[in-house]
């Protein structure tokens, strides 16, 4: 028999007998077993019976009568805490672990065996347990969208079954501080109810929350407001080197002020969590030795500044008895600063591109003794669409090397730069692909990824909408032209206000080309089938952003051809603003849809001005 478990296990032996179960009702447990567990023992005990309308009782010791269809036996000699085994038989099912986690793994390998074979079970013995111990992904809940409660409890429940341990909430300024009240208002911020609540039910599925706050860059949001001007290392913001372009303050100025601003958040903030780390973000610090600290990166140099202020940091994390996670882009700018790094820290190899270097910069964390993850990450933002083999390619480089390297986790990143307008469907290609790698780092293949994001997001009676999604995440591939972190496709979309650039370089051919692609994938969409109610949402959602493409693939068009009338595509745009903003109400609570949305606003407001007729190049 043919079974498909994902992540695919370690060991798995099929043997050809079969067994049917059914006149085996008995489901024993350990009599000490924690309340978490028996949670899911009591899930499986209702999915028997109504699935299949098989009744099993769950008993703390052997009946004096009956067949047994499942046990739970605690083996001492498993030393890994999600390690199983399971082996079915005549005798039915035996799941042995040393740790609940283990079990909790087990029974998910379970399910998906049941849900193929039913009850008639082909004799088999699984052994199984994770390439990296630590795996998690991280949700952007910074950038305009911060997902529901309901949204993010039924992220954790799809995690967890694809063996995922850990979960990071993005957060900039989308924590309701009590005192500064200022940065959050209107972007429905989470609470410390919220947190305690996420962090409880995380528990429940066997996954760490792990609290995120950025401590250091990314701080514009806040230091956009007059009473925190005084934090920033360039109060009236500074010029990019490489664009030329004014940007926003988004560092705070390296110094007591700055840290005890720090200290004050994570009073209010880390008490919530019961996870023993904190990322700290500390990414992109790109106007370090532009204003408050010239003088001193002058003398000593940039990383080494970074890298005093770091410490710093990390002495707060320690004062709550949390090991501090930091992103690793700025150290790995001088590698031989690594060695110095604070002790009792985890550092954050990140990179999103296909061929980013997490050799060389694993080594160099590896070499140092810091322990790292490899963060990649799901492509899906700046893109409308995903980027499939992209995202592919860079988790896999992150988890081949991460295991070469010794990285003790895999972090899979979900960001929502620029409007957060990817709709959720668009990571489940990513987030699937994360998980199979972080649990066995071999090769997996497109059936796998297809068949398990199916299986855990999606739930269609077949996987036809999971090839939709897989192949319009590579319609980027329809262009020459390359990009990091976007695609063409987004470009079109949102940088009319900049039409020299986003069209220089394109053909027309390329764009017709994938308009037809677009409408041919768009049109097997309609016709994809469901067996969960959450089918016709995830359709409604792809809709949205095959028109966000289409809308951005016909202007180009249009303005390649010199076509001046735009009136089709405003009255298709100003049909998906709409959508997008029923659409957005969800899964997202409605702060930050507003500011979204405007994105949108704006690229109707300046098609009816005319503005995108400038194009140099149109008609040639």
């Amino acid at each position: 028999m043919q079974l498909d478990i994902f992540p695919i296990p370690k060991t798995l032996k099929i043997e050809t007998s079969v067994h049917n179960l059914i006149d085996h009702h008995w489901l024993i447990v350990d009599p000490n077993v924690s309340a978490s567990l028996m949670f899911h023992l009591l899930e499986l005990q209702k999915f028997l019976l109504c699935d299949f309308n098989h009744k099993v009782e769950i008993s703390k010791c052997p009946p004096a009568k009956g067949r047994t269809f499942l046990q739970l036996i605690k083996n001492e000699n498993i030393k890994s805490l999600e390690h199983y085994e399971l082996t079915v038989n005549e005798n039915g099912i035996l799941i042995s672990a040393a740790h609940d986690r283990g079990f909790y793994y087990g029974l998910s390998t379970l399910t998906q065996i049941i849900r193929q074979a039913r009850l008639c079970l082909p004799h088999l013995y699984i052994s199984d347990c994770p390439d990296f111990p630590n795996r998690g992904v991280m949700i952007d809940i910074s950038r305009c969208k911060v997902p529901t409660l309901d949204t993010i409890k039924e992220l954790i429940q799809q995690f967890s079954r694809l063996k995922l341990n850990q979960l990071q909430l993005y957060i900039e300024h989308t924590f309701a501080f009590s005192a500064h009240e200022a940065v959050w208002a209107n972007s429905s911020p989470l609470s410390s109810s919220d947190i305690i609540e996420i962090d409880n039910y995380c528990q429940q599925y066997f996954i760490e929350l792990v609290p995120n706050l950025n401590s250091f860059g990314h701080f514009e949001r806040w230091l956009a407001h007059p009473g925190y001007r005084k934090y920033a290392e360039c109060p009236d913001g500074f010029i990019s080197p490489h664009d030329q372009k004014f940007k926003k303050a988004s560092v705070l100025k390296p110094n007591q002020q700055s840290l005890d601003l720090i200290h004050s958040l994570y009073d209010e903030y880390l008490p919530n969590f019961t996870s023993s780390c904190v990322n700290v973000g500390c990414d992109e610090t790109v106007e370090l030795g532009k204003g408050y600290s010239k003088k001193r990166v002058e003398a000593i140099g940039v990383e080494r500044v970074y890298l005093n202020h770091l410490k710093g940091i990390s002495h707060l994390c320690q004062q709550y008895g949390k090991t501090m996670m930091f992103w690793g882009d700025i150290i790995l700018h001088q590698p031989e600063l690594i060695s110095e790094l604070p002790e009792n820290c985890i550092a954050l190899n990140w990179g999103y591109e296909a061929k980013h270097d997490f050799a060389g910069e694993g080594a160099a964390f590896s070499d140092a003794n810091i322990p790292f993850y490899v963060a990649p990450g799901t492509s899906s933002w700046g893109s409308l669409l995903g980027r499939t083999d992209n995202c592919i390619a860079n988790i896999k480089n992150a988890a081949q090397n991460g295991l070469k390297y010794g990285a003790v986790g895999l972090l899979n990143t979900d960001w929502g730069d620029n409007g957060h307008h990817q709709t959720l469907p668009v990571s489940y290609l990513g987030f699937t692909t994360g998980a199979l790698y972080a649990w066995n780092c071999k090769d997996v293949q497109r059936s796998d990824i297809i068949k398990a994001t199916n299986v855990f997001f999606v739930q269609g009676e077949d996987t036809s909408l999971v090839e939709v999604l897989y192949d319009l995440g590579n319609l980027y591939k329809c262009f020459i032209r390359k990009h990091d972190n976007h695609t063409d496709i987004n470009s079109l979309f949102f940088d009319i206000s900049d039409t020299n650039t986003s069209l220089e370089g394109l053909k027309n051919e390329e764009l017709e080309k994938t308009l037809t692609a677009l409408n041919t994938l768009l049109q097997k969409l309609r016709t994809s089938t469901f067996i969960s109610s959450k089918g016709a949402q995830i359709k409604e959602e792809i809709q949205l952003n095959i028109q966000m493409a289409s809308v951005g693939l016909r202007w180009g068009i249009n303005i390649l051809n010199n076509n001046k009338d735009m009136s089709d595509i405003v009255l298709l745009l100003q049909k998906i603003i709409g959508q997008h903003e029923k659409i957005w109400l969800k899964r997202n609570k409605e702060g930050g849809l507003y500011e979204s949305s405007e994105w949108l606003r704006e690229k109707l407001k300046m098609i009816k001005m005319g503005i995108s007729i400038e194009f140099a190049g149109a008609g040639t």
